[in-house]
């Protein structure tokens, strides 16, 4: 569960880092930059959640599959 609180507060860090960076960002002059920043902090979540999810949840579901089979 702790992990699962620290990729939580992780992907909220990425949301108000974004939210700083397009504040200064004049997003009407320079829209390829909101983009490209936009892109790559949705690209940091996604990252964030496959790790959990590769790390922690395949583990404890074949774990469990490993259980119920014997």
């Amino acid at each position: 569960m702790s992990e699962f609180v620290i990729l939580i507060g992780q992907i909220f860090v990425i949301g108000v880092i974004q939210i700083i960076i397009e504040v200064f960002i004049n997003m009407s002059d320079k829209p390829y930059q909101s983009k490209i920043i936009n892109i790559a902090c949705f690209m940091g979540s996604f990252y964030l959640l496959l790790d959990f999810t590769y790390n922690y949840l395949l583990k404890d579901i074949s774990r469990l599959v490993n259980i119920s089979l014997f």
